[in-house]
């Protein structure tokens, strides 16, 4: 896919009783440590592979510190009967993304959303998830597809916490172009970071799955996120 947008954001997308109303409806489900799982990444630590291995969680991915520290709850069941109106809005917003961005895309279905939280307090430098993508390296062996577009809804107020910021590469050849060690000491010539208009709460952010985004860490406060992948069939 040739890119002309990388990233599409809707601020202020939700009013604050619709957030708050996601937040209680994430409240019924169990709290788990985040885990690095479907999507790649790149490992900026060679020993990431290693510490791979050690420990998992419910949904089936492997914790791993220094690649991700986050909490979250996994929205499982019909998105209809659990977030009703708000979930026809979220998905009206992302078909208005995809058309205005020029994601000609096929959407089949949307996978469980995850209610995820950043602290400060996590780990030895708060609440991160280091450079990834969302996009697996294979299609799923149940349906035969693939994450296509990747959102992510902010649901704290920017004045509740510092760090957290979301952050992409649009050159994506930069990863094929540099060395591990060279991708890590020269990111800053290559990422771009959304700006405050789309940090508001409620605001959301909309991408092809295959992009290299990062949250970086949150140094006070606490960030809390709605993720969503919407999949479909391989591109052809």
């Amino acid at each position: 896919m040739n890119l002309q947008n990388y990233m599409w954001t809707y601020p202020s997308l939700l009013t604050s009783e619709e957030v708050e109303f996601i937040n209680g409806k994430a409240l019924d489900f169990p709290l788990e440590e985040g885990a690095v799982g479907q999507g790649g990444r790149l490992d900026l630590d060679p020993d990431a592979e290693q510490a791979h291995m050690e420990r998992g969680n419910g949904s089936g991915g492997k914790v791993v510190d220094n690649i991700r520290a986050s909490d979250v709850r996994w929205l499982h069941g019909d998105h209809l009967e659990i977030l009703g109106d708000v979930f026809t809005k979220i998905t009206e917003a992302v078909t208005m993304g995809m058309k205005q961005s020029g994601w000609n895309v096929d959407i089949e279905q949307v996978e469980p959303f995850q209610h995820t939280t950043y602290h400060a307090q996590q780990g030895e430098r708060g609440g991160f998830y280091t450079w990834h993508t969302d996009a697996g390296d294979k299609p799923y062996e149940n349906s035969g597809m693939i994450r296509k577009l990747s959102m992510s809804i902010q649901l704290t107020d920017p004045d509740e916490y510092e760090g957290g910021n979301f952050q992409w590469i649009e050159d994506v050849r930069a990863k094929d172009t540099l060395t591990r060690e060279d991708y890590t000491r020269d990111m800053r010539d290559f990422y771009r970071q959304i700006p405050n208009s789309s940090k508001q709460k409620g605001s959301l952010i909309l991408f092809p799955s295959f992009v290299h985004h990062q949250v970086t860490p949150v140094t006070k406060g606490t960030r809390t996120s709605l993720v969503g992948w919407f999949i479909g069939y391989p591109y052809k």
